[in-house]
């Protein structure tokens, strides 16, 4: 840190500490103090994205592989722009310290007009807006920077959720005033205490479920991994030998190798016997699995509330007992110390799958997903885009060590693109693997000049079927081809070479023997890989049936769609084992 920082300086310095290497954004005009504290500094590297809602994607990722992610953009149009992707890590539980640069304080004083705003003079508006995107926000002064700089990583890192953080141009390369923070890395974070009391009655209730059960099951979610706990949740399954399932949003939090993970628990689509053993095991303990309609297939998910244990980001809660504040962490302790053995129930190993088709055949979804199974290899991290590749990904048991990030709450197309290009560069020694669609990825394809420029490697497979495809999906209860779904036809694998990425392997499949060899190539490629699937748009699944849209949508069901709805839906579960 320079002797006597700026404001912008110490506040880039301080939270670069945390180790974050990378700031994602577009320059601009008021957030020039923020860019020359960048570019100035030895530790983080200014990374310039294609617009400001890619940065936001781009910092998404970052912090997924990281645990936190820096995105900086200037007033008025750059923040605007970038809200949707903070917005989306706001939902998902992903720190982001989200700096802003405004207009200096006279301007503001005098009530000038200027770009970037409303002739109203209302500077307000837009930091109002961005506010609603973030746990926590500020204005910098230099008397406030330090305090206010340690109060928004306490409330990003205690929630693991973005921050706003602006400062005006002036202020921003005024000297901060008072004693600098010396920093520390996220892992040395210490999360807020429980409360003595409550984490006792807590602990003394956790004790008394898990002693009454002679079965369990763990419902691991998300939250386990944003906090930080994945490895202590990893020693209390091992210890205790619980059977665990997880939903979408969940997906690779704990080891899917394991005998003890029975599969993807999705209210009536899940697997074979997922869910009878789910529901009619003792005790569930439950790590706040998100009941949303995505990841618990429409609310179908049925678990007595006396028998489910929620182990809360910072409460303990089964019936009517509920404990706060009780922080996750000290739970986990709890559980690991009793160390009980359960019953845990378990499933047949899947059988192994075939892998259909071959040579001159074309290709098809049906014939890259489980090439796609033996494809991924331990420790990859696998971004996958919202739609039908989300759907299909969510069968598919990843190897040991595998990241899997997806967004299945907010769900914005077009994010997994630059999502895989910040995780890239969090994590330089691990593949990234992104499997995109043609609808989503024509939203933000533009990052893969940025990919290019900043020499990542990731391998990326298209998926063309010439339509939104999920979109399609929901869209249809009789045939498909709605005009509003159509997309221009882009020669995607064209793409990269015309965006500067002159050294990546990149090329379109049209049988499953062009398959086979491209991800041959793919697999020992030192390059990065961008491989086209020309599936067409006969390779959509059927529309998904009327029961399940009038229950996702909130219409009102007749009887006989309540009688057919867990039938109806069996076309889209994964297969019996035999």
């Amino acid at each position: 840190m320079p002797q006597n920082p700026s404001v912008a300086e110490y506040v880039v310095a301080r939270i670069a500490a945390l180790g974050i290497d990378k700031v994602f954004g577009v320059p601009g005009d008021y957030a020039f103090p923020w860019n020359d504290a960048i570019e100035a500094s030895e530790n983080v590297e200014w990374v310039g994205a294609a617009n400001e809602l890619n940065a936001a994607y781009a910092a998404d990722g970052y912090a997924r592989a990281r645990g936190a992610a820096m995105l900086c953009t200037t007033f008025g149009p750059g923040e605007l722009s970038a809200i949707n992707g903070v917005m989306g890590a706001l939902a998902e539980s992903v720190p982001i310290f989200w700096l802003v640069g405004l207009p200096s304080s006279q301007l503001r004083r005098e009530g000038r007009i200027l770009h970037h705003m409303l002739r109203d003079g209302d500077y307000r508006l837009n930091s109002e807006i961005c506010r609603q995107a973030t746990i926590a926000s500020t204005e910098l002064t230099p008397e406030n920077a330090i305090a206010e700089t340690e109060r928004m990583i306490h409330e990003c890192l205690t929630h693991r959720k973005p921050v706003y953080i602006n400062v005006p141009q002036d202020f921003a390369e005024m000297p901060v005033v008072g004693q600098p923070v010396v920093g520390r890395p996220i892992a040395d974070f210490v999360a807020p205490a429980s409360n003595p009391d409550q984490l006792r009655v807590a602990a003394e209730k956790i004790r008394e479920v898990v002693s009454a059960a002679n079965s369990a099951v763990a419902l691991p979610s998300y939250l386990v991994d944003r906090h930080g706990l994945a490895a202590q949740l990893t020693e209390f399954v091992q210890a205790s030998g619980i059977a665990y399932a997880t939903g979408p949003m969940d997906k690779a939090v704990v080891s899917e190798a394991s005998d003890q993970f029975l599969g993807m628990y999705v209210g009536i689509i899940s697997g074979p016997g997922v869910k009878q053993a789910v529901e009619t095991a003792d005790l569930v303990i439950d790590f706040d699995v998100c009941f949303s309609d995505e990841n618990t297939g429409a609310w179908t998910e049925s678990v007595d509330p006396a028998k489910h244990l929620v182990i809360g980001e910072n409460f303990v809660k089964i019936g009517d007992f509920h404990a706060t504040p009780v922080s996750m962490a000290d739970s986990l302790a709890a559980l690991i110390e009793l160390a009980p053995t359960f019953a845990a129930p378990r499933l047949p190993a899947p059988a192994p799958e075939v892998v259909p088709g071959a040579g001159d055949e074309r290709v098809s979804s049906a014939a890259f997903y489980p090439r796609l199974s033996e494809f991924l290899k331990p420790n990859d991290i696998v971004v996958s885009e919202t739609g039908l590749s989300n759907l299909k990904l969510a069968e598919i048991r990843m190897p040991e060590g595998v990241t899997f990030m997806n967004q299945p709450l907010w769900g914005s197309i077009g994010w997994a693109t630059p999502c895989a290009f910040g995780a890239a560069l969090a994590d330089p020694s691990r593949r990234v693997v992104l499997v995109t669609g043609d609808g989503s990825h024509q939203l933000t394809a533009n990052e893969l000049g940025v990919m290019g420029r900043y020499g990542v490697k990731p391998i990326i497979f298209l998926l063309n079927n010439e339509t939104f495809g999920v979109e399609e999906l929901v869209s249809n209860t009789d045939i498909y081809g709605h005009d509003y779904n159509k997309l221009a036809p882009w020669n995607y694998h064209e793409v990269p070479a015309a965006m500067g990425c002159a050294d990546w392997y990149s090329t379109k499949v049209r049988t499953v023997a062009e398959l086979d060899a491209a991800m041959a190539h793919a697999a020992t490629s030192k390059s990065a890989c961008f491989i086209e699937l020309d599936l067409g748009v006969e390779d959509l699944p059927p529309s998904l049936p009327v029961p399940f849209l009038n229950r996702l949508y909130g219409k009102t069901p007749t009887s006989s769609d309540v009688l057919t709805f867990a039938q109806a839906l069996a076309a889209f579960a994964p297969p019996a084992q035999e």
